[in-house]
């Protein structure tokens, strides 16, 4: 069982990807969260397996809610892991998230790191068409390596894009994003056409349509823009940040 976060695709074809070679399945993780009823069996499983990306050198917040709510049931048969994907470099997120693995009682096997098409677009600019298949064709070498040592039972730590002084980067970055993730800058533009795919696709629930146009009805959310990247008339924006800036969403799949 593979429980994946992802807001542009990355992480879901990171699960997809894996699961397909260690012969598992996915499931995405704020849908467990509300169909669960607060416990997970896994005793029966064969792995247990958390693929999401890295934000601001830590973990998104609705991962951290999901381990704080969900009691899992048993121990996985063959073991944990954990899949980060990031634009560049992870930090200390692998860190967190298994300092709070180890508080319900469950223990991480292996950790893995995989870089991948970066879709913080409030501080950059996507990377060129060409740039992305390069690192996405990469990526396909590097998550069958993921599943060999999976499959090979190589436990450990093989994040090997941490980054230098990793912890203290962490340690300084990471606060801005738990106090951040504010939503009072995301608005449409007169582009929108009251699709409300934004409403349908939004993990956290915070927008809703008012007059056929989206609000942000909470202080904040998780920050995965996936209400930017993926609407179909590049309506969305963040302040000034994101205009004129590209979007992003994982050419390989479904979202």
């Amino acid at each position: 069982m593979i429980f994946y976060f992802t807001g542009t695709g990355n992480s879901k074809y990171a699960a997809e990807t894996i699961a397909g070679y260690i012969g598992d399945r996915v499931n995405p993780l704020e849908k467990a969260l509300k169909v669960s009823q607060g416990r997970i069996d896994i005793a029966n499983e064969d792995y247990l397996g958390f693929v999401f990306p890295v934000y601001y050198f830590g973990i998104p917040s609705i991962v951290e809610e999901f381990i704080r709510r969900i009691k899992f049931e048993g121990t996985p048969r063959k073991g944990s892991f954990l899949v980060l994907t990031c634009g560049g470099t992870t930090g200390n997120a692998h860190g967190i998230f298994k300092n709070l693995l180890e508080e319900r009682e469950l223990k991480l096997d292996y950790i893995f790191a995989i870089d991948m098409p970066d879709n913080y677009i409030l501080l950059y600019d996507i990377q060129k068409s060409r740039q992305q298949k390069i690192q996405l064709d990469s990526a396909d070498i590097k998550l069958r390596k993921v599943a060999d040592s999976i499959l090979s039972e190589d436990r450990g730590n093989h994040n090997d894009i941490t980054g230098p002084f990793h912890s203290l980067v962490t340690w300084i970055v990471y606060p801005f994003y738990r106090r951040g993730r504010k939503t009072s800058k995301f608005y449409s533009t007169d582009d929108c056409n009251g699709c409300e795919q934004c409403v349908q696709i939004c993990p956290s629930e915070t927008i809703s349509m008012y007059l056929k146009h989206p609000e942000w009805t909470e202080e904040r959310c998780i920050h995965c823009l996936a209400c930017i990247h993926r609407c179909p008339q590049q309506a969305i924006q963040y302040g000034k940040s994101t205009v004129g800036r590209g979007r992003y969403v994982n050419p390989n799949v479904e979202l």
